[in-house]
């Protein structure tokens, strides 16, 4: 690169004139042109302008820092701006991964003080731009993450290690800092006591298998942290635990670290969800400990409950998330824990909860995920039967199906638990749920999993008389009227040839005996009866006749012009 090409520290500083502009998409989109800008002087490695290479960065950090788009970091999860997402293109993240590569290969200028800047600055970057996933897959194809290796081993910093935290949260970066052999680096700075919080956190991620917990654990970490109730010692005992009976069983042996921990567990902070998620982990096999465990993390729901801090919506702006992660393992304890255990008095308190909540989806799954391990016990059904919030959840996550898709089969499942409750089954028989089913099953005909528990849920409508049919029959009616392309025989159909093309037999026959039910169907659909010649010779083929005999005999075959 001729000296034409470095970069004119003037129109860096005219580009960054606007990013000052009260408006902040306005400022986004001039940092977006200064990146760009940037971008096109990183693509060729030059020697000659390393102080001005130093000089930019640290003007992107001073803009990042501006723009506030510097994450705020939790265990689990990572909470941006929305005007975060997308703000860094791929192309600038490979220029910048090109650049550092070629930075730290270049043996005049490696372990200089100028590169040791500008790495320390690349190092920053790095740490925000590879929340990115596939900035994050950038810095390993591009043989970047290989050269942050190599620094762990010669130069290793705290900017680094913060970079490397970052980095091996995507498996396969940690994978591959497994490759190259990084624990026993990492060990021996954990060993030396060198910026260990950050250590620890780096081999947290890299416990992404049972023989890398066994790997870690075998080199003695549990005996060092087991009364270091911190953040990072806390989260890696969690991933050393998780289907690693080896971890749990000497963790069992300290006493006193459970004596420590229940000490601190009522504090509102990210170390209590942390201190509950290991105790969930260790009673999840273990009925003795389940027992012991129980009344004590119920006595830290009760004090969340009464604490009018954590309440306060202002709460959740000072300390995002903190709230939801501890509600998320109080509500994983008591799903694991079971009905022997639980105190049914707390149950409509967790449903408000669930509800107050009901906007976070990460936090509705587990919730939803609890009340469905729960429900197998008829003394909670008892509980929830009378429950108004409780019907409220599970319509709100059934009319706004498209914003919690993924909550879908977790609330059918829900439903189809508690259908053994006369009460509740009654509820659920009312049009505003029905419709919403059947307008799910209409809107996504190709999601057969989902659909074949919505059929489940429809045929269990149908438990001591024919009302609920009648009613299933006025919605069929109903929404045909309303939507000339929603079709029920078309659909079912649809469905029943899903079925047969997987060979899911035994849903085609809830199909069937859904169909049964609900009068008045026209059922001289060539397509629907081509679906009962085809089910039959597939039984036939089976061996099976008299059972798929069986299983149509409840449709009036004859009066649709079928013989067998």
């Amino acid at each position: 690169m001729n000296n034409n090409h470095i970069i004119p520290i003037q129109l860096i500083q005219q580009l960054r004139l606007p990013i000052r502009n009260k408006d902040y998409n306005t400022s986004l989109s001039s940092f977006n042109q200064l990146l760009d800008q940037v971008e096109q002087y990183l693509r060729v490695f030059n020697q000659q302008n390393l102080e001005q290479i130093k000089i930019v960065f640290g003007m992107i950090l001073e803009d990042l820092d501006f723009l506030q788009l510097k994450p705020i970091i939790q265990i689990w999860r990572i909470n941006f701006t929305d005007l975060f997402l997308n703000t860094f293109s791929l192309s600038f993240a490979k220029a910048l991964c090109i650049y550092f590569v070629s930075l730290s290969e270049c043996s005049q200028i490696f372990k200089t003080p100028i590169f040791n800047e500008i790495s320390k600055q690349i190092c920053q970057i790095f740490c925000i731009l590879c929340w990115d996933r596939d900035i994050s897959d950038e810095i390993r194809h591009s043989k970047c993450l290989r050269s942050l290796i190599r620094m762990l081993r010669v130069n290793c910093t705290e900017d680094l290690l913060a970079c490397l935290v970052i980095v091996t949260k995507n498996s396969k970066n940690s994978e591959y800092m497994t490759i190259k052999k990084s624990q026993d680096q990492l060990l021996q700075l954990f060993r030396n006591n060198i910026n260990r919080d950050l250590v620890q956190l780096i081999i947290a991620n890299m416990c992404f298998n049972n023989d890398q917990r066994l790997l870690f654990w075998c080199q003695g970490i549990l005996q060092v942290i087991k009364l270091t109730l911190d953040a990072p010692s806390l989260t890696l005992i969690w991933k050393l635990l998780y289907d690693c009976p080896e971890v749990i069983d000497e963790l069992l042996k300290y006493a006193e670290f459970f004596n420590h921990l229940y000490k601190q567990i009522n504090t509102i902070n990210e170390e209590c969800a942390l201190m509950i998620g290991i105790i969930r982990k260790i009673c999840e096999n273990n009925e003795q400990y389940k027992s012991l465990h129980i009344e004590s993390i119920v006595n830290v729901f009760s004090n969340f409950l009464e604490n009018n801090q954590i309440q306060q919506p202002k709460y959740d702006q000072l300390h995002p998330s903190i709230r939801q992660f501890i509600f998320k393992e109080l509500f994983s304890f008591f799903g694991i824990v079971g009905n022997q255990f639980i105190q049914p008095q707390i149950i409509p308190h967790i449903i408000s909860l669930i509800y107050q909540n009901s906007n976070d989806n990460r936090l509705l799954t587990v919730g939803i995920g609890m009340l469905t391990n729960l429900s197998t016990y008829s003394q909670i059904l008892y509980i929830i039967q009378n429950d108004k919030l409780f019907y409220q959840i599970i319509l709100q996550i059934l009319e706004q199906y498209y914003d919690k898709q993924q909550l879908i089969e977790y609330t059918l499942k829900l439903m189809i638990n508690t259908l053994t409750n006369q009460i509740i089954s009654i509820q659920y028989a009312q049009p505003r749920f029905i419709m919403k089913l059947f307008f799910i099953w209409h809107v996504n005909p190709d999601n057969i999993s989902v659909n074949n528990l919505i059929i489940r849920v429809l045929r269990g409508l149908y438990v001591i008389t024919n009302a609920n049919a009648q009613i299933l029959s006025q919605c069929i009616n109903e929404l045909q009227q309303r939507n000339n392309t929603f079709d029920f025989v078309d659909l079912c159909s649809f469905t029943i040839n899903s079925n047969l093309s997987q060979n899911k037999l035994e849903n085609v026959v809830e199909i069937y005996m859904l169909i049964s039910i609900i009068p008045d169907l026209k059922l001289n659909n060539i397509r629907f009866q081509n679906t009962i010649k085809q089910y039959v010779e597939t039984m036939r083929a089976k061996g099976e006749l008299k059972k798929a005999l069986q299983a149509v005999s409840h449709l009036p075959i004859e009066d649709i012009g079928l013989q067998f």
